[in-house]
């Protein structure tokens, strides 16, 4: 008794993977993993960003609190003594001291930088702390307690963040467009 053999059904030859379709798909695995790692494991860029982004709302904050409060003066602290640290105060008795602390924010430092770019170069330090004055109409007066009249440009790292006299903070292309408005 000699076994029958049957020949085989279309479309069941081959039925697993084949070798170059093996090492196709890992090397494509390799690839997305040199790829898109680095972006997930490295958390600088985030830190970055959201020092801008904490800049911006701290000034939105200051300049809102100043519109609300008209008789009283409200100014927005930068400053780093360990991480980052955005105070916005009011001097609510008019003596020149801030005695009121409306919010404060302390985004991680990392290896961010701040450092307020126009009208001086300043790096915004742990001993160099910068103040920005409001008036009652939201608008910048002071900076350090001097007469403020031109826009003020930082840079957060890579980015720059504008504060326009009329007090509204934005991001702003480059250092140009910010001094220029």
């Amino acid at each position: 008794m000699t076994p029958r053999v049957r020949p085989p059904v279309s479309g069941r030859v081959g039925a697993g993977f084949s070798l170059i379709e093996l090492i196709s798909i890992l090397a494509l695995l390799g690839i997305l993993a040199a790829v898109a790692f680095p972006r997930f494991a490295d958390t600088q860029s985030y830190r970055d960003l959201l020092l801008k982004d904490q800049l911006i709302s701290s000034a939105r904050f200051a300049q809102q609190a100043a519109l609300a409060r008209h008789n009283q003066s409200v100014s927005l602290v930068l400053g780093r003594p360990d991480d980052w640290r955005f105070e916005v105060w009011v001097d609510t008795d008019g003596d020149g001291t801030q005695d009121l602390r409306l919010q404060q924010q302390t985004p991680e430092r990392g290896n961010a930088r701040l450092s307020l770019a126009s009208p001086t170069a300043v790096p915004v330090t742990g001993a160099n702390a910068v103040r920005v004055g409001y008036d009652n109409l939201g608008h910048l007066n002071t900076l350090n307690g001097a007469p403020l009249n031109a826009n003020l440009a930082f840079t957060a790292s890579e980015r720059i963040v504008c504060l326009s006299l009329a007090g509204y903070a934005y991001e702003a292309a480059n250092l140009a467009d910010c001094i220029a408005q």
